[in-house]
């Protein structure tokens, strides 16, 4: 089984290979985790500080549309800072290869660049973080609207992930 999630999909894929390492046994270790433009921070999509942080000037995720998407994940949102939530400071080591995908043009491109090079130091943990130059975030999903190449850049370094696992 792979799991493949995009943006808040990927924070799910980390939610379940989290969930999985602590319940070892509970299912077989999956073939992989392939994670796109990975929503890895909702305590960071608050109201407050996303318009300071890079890229926000040319994004189109903007502060009241993250707000409102984080709200909507945790209507409670003084309950963001457990690790299933919020994963960037709470690396773990999971059986499973990781495949994680950045646009460096991302407002929060550089919680991806934290969370992927603390998971890449965990002992056993397989990880490939790729950036791809002036991509925005979900550009899996927005591809076809933005008229970029990159999403099918990013698919072809995806398989040949997959095809090295073999």
């Amino acid at each position: 089984m792979i799991v493949s999630g995009d943006s808040t999909g990927g924070n799910l894929g980390i939610t379940l290979l989290r969930y999985l390492s602590e319940h070892r046994g509970l299912l077989p270790p999956l073939s992989a985790a392939l994670l796109w433009s990975l929503g890895i921070d909702v305590c960071d999509c608050q109201e407050y500080g996303l318009a300071e942080r890079n890229h926000y000037n040319i994004a189109y995720l903007t502060s009241p549309f993250t707000w409102w998407g984080a709200v909507g994940f945790v209507p409670d949102l003084t309950k963001t800072t457990g690790e299933y939530i919020s994963s960037p400071q709470k690396p773990f080591t999971t059986d499973t290869p990781l495949w994680i995908s950045a646009g460096n043009a991302e407002v929060l491109q550089d919680d991806k660049v934290k969370f992927a090079n603390s998971m890449s130091k965990m002992k056993g943990n397989k990880l490939d973080f790729h950036e791809e130059p002036f991509v925005p975030h979900g550009i899996v999903l927005v591809d076809n609207i933005l008229g970029f190449e990159e999403a099918e850049n990013m698919a072809k370094k995806a398989n040949k992930f997959m095809k090295s696992l073999q």
